[in-house]
């Protein structure tokens, strides 16, 4: 899976899931927004998902908001 940074750019394959991982909710849904425009423009639409959670390892962790798209061929 491949991981977004606000730095690099995502290259959004149909099929391919994109992993979002982010230390704010804000943030992470404007990379989804982001990536959401970038595929209609190339055509796809999203499938089911794309939900934010807050991930953490364990509790010594600090965590972060991560979420996984998946973008189809319409």
């Amino acid at each position: 899976m491949s991981k977004t940074k606000t730095d690099a750019p995502v290259t959004i394959e149909a099929g391919k899931p994109i992993k979002i991982e982010a230390d704010t909710r804000a943030d992470a849904a404007a990379q989804i927004a982001d990536l959401r425009k970038q595929a209609a423009e190339a055509g796809l639409t999203e499938a089911a998902g794309g939900f934010i959670e807050y991930c953490k390892q364990d509790y010594l962790d600090k965590g972060k908001f991560c979420a996984t798209v998946t973008f189809n061929k319409l």
